[in-house]
């Protein structure tokens, strides 16, 4: 049976000012060094989470204009086929005139 799996190895992770911990990982060198420290990151403070909510004020107002669009294939919006009646409508009209 083949070996697959990579190894898992105990690493020191260290974070741009120099502190550290250590923790397991299949990373294949005895040390990592991060650019970001993620618990500074605006994701994960408090600065972050008021950019979230903002953000999610944004994302209702969207669905708020447009949240009765279908863009799927399948024609399951009910107004669809009214949209498609009147075209033909329309194109009857104009042929008539």
């Amino acid at each position: 049976m083949r070996d697959i799996h990579p190894k898992y190895n105990k690493i020191t992770v260290q974070f741009p000012k120099g502190d550290t911990f250590e923790t397991y990982s299949t990373f294949s060198e005895e040390k990592l060094f991060l650019d970001v420290d993620f618990r500074k990151h605006p994701a994960w403070t408090k600065k972050g989470v008021a950019s979230a909510n903002e953000s999610n004020a944004k994302v209702t107002k969207f669905k708020e204009k447009f949240g009765n669009m279908s863009f799927s294939t399948k024609s399951s919006n009910s107004s669809a086929p009214a949209v498609e009646k009147e075209k033909k409508d329309d194109a009857t009209e104009s042929k008539s005139e």
